[in-house]
């Protein structure tokens, strides 16, 4: 359960069925919840975050649902995003928003986007966009604290080139000191905009409580993006002293998803300060468009996963996989 909550996308009604029929019944789904929690809270309580408890609550939740609507009857992925979009355009038009605003706002963003983000998020999205100029991009947005329990952070941007905006974010975002816990990257359909998103953490692992500290990340990230692409950016952190007594094997493996629509990469290494932007440098230098990545930590121990293709939106061959794996692998043990 643990695995599924933090590894897989748990807003997929597919990944929920899939779940749920290995479950089988509300009353196994209960006894695994709760030994779950007990798990990673007796194992080392300093691995129980608010973003951990509010997973499992998540997947949970949507488990039970698909267990009382029957496994016979799935929920289709259609429903969710026509769900979403509906839920949210009644509340946008409560708010004030016209419906040719809306519409204006949604044009180009693709059907995806629907099903990655709750309606919450789409209303707030939606109306900062709908109230920022071309002139005044990149938009970028914090709550402090979300209903997943931690902050999000929001840019709506330009896209540069290929993967531009997810490296200069990861580098911005570690040099302030804060822990990203899931990331998610949109273009819109005609490819001239960027949607990201990340789930971050003070590296206490509790939620941003500052508003000075709110305004000094977002002014940092919007600065760095704003820098020409090709000026260098200097990652500020070094190794911790955990990291460097006690190293992880670094394992990079590559393989297709099973409905062949992108490219998966698990990737295990000592986690340290800066390693997701060079993840993020090694994709772009690769030419590499990443889709989706969760980030799970384990003490000093790394499990990262990537949803990705190329920037021709293809898939990478056998021979290319392995080729940036032993690349990957080769990077990460020489930094």
């Amino acid at each position: 359960m643990s695995m599924t909550a933090q590894r897989k996308d748990i807003s997929d009604p597919e990944v929920i069925h899939e779940f749920a029929t290995r479950v089988g019944k509300i009353e196994y789904l209960n006894y695994l919840y709760l030994l779950t929690v007990a798990d990673i809270r007796a194992t080392n309580p300093e691995l129980w975050t608010s973003w951990k408890d509010s997973l499992l609550k998540e997947l949970y939740s949507a488990t039970a649902n698909a267990l009382r609507r029957g496994l016979e009857n799935p929920v289709l992925q259609l429903d969710t995003i026509r769900e979403t979009q509906s839920e949210a355009h009644k509340e946008l038009l409560a708010k004030g928003l016209s419906a040719k605003s809306i519409k204006k706002a949604w044009s180009h963003i693709s059907p995806d986007y629907f099903l990655r983000y709750y309606a919450d998020e789409a209303i707030w999205h939606t109306i900062a966009i709908n109230a920022t100029s071309e002139e005044d991009l990149p938009l970028i947005l914090l709550r402090p604290q979300n209903q997943r329990g931690s902050a999000e952070i929001f840019i709506y941007a330009q896209q540069k080139q290929e993967g531009f905006i997810f490296s200069r974010c990861t580098t911005a975002l570690d040099n302030l000191g804060l822990t990203i816990l899931d990331a998610r990257i949109i273009s819109t359909q005609n490819e001239l905009y960027t949607l990201n998103s990340f789930q971050v953490l003070e590296q206490s692992g509790e939620p941003i409580s500052d508003l000075r500290r709110e305004l000094h990340i977002c002014s940092t990230v919007k600065q760095q993006l704003c820098d020409p692409p090709n000026t260098q950016q200097k990652n500020l952190h070094i190794h911790s002293r955990q990291a460097t007594h006690f190293p992880i094997r670094t394992q990079a493996r590559f393989y297709q998803d099973p409905q062949n629509t992108y490219n998966i990469l698990e990737l295990t290494t000592t986690d340290h300060p800066g390693l997701l932007a060079k993840v993020a440098h090694f994709f772009r230098t690769h030419q590499l468009n990443l889709i989706s990545a969760k980030i799970t930590t384990i003490g000093s121990r790394a499990e990262d996963i990537f949803s990705l293709n190329t920037q021709s939106k293809q898939l990478l061959s056998g021979e290319q996989m392995q080729s940036l794996a032993k690349d990957l692998t080769l990077l990460l043990k020489s930094s």
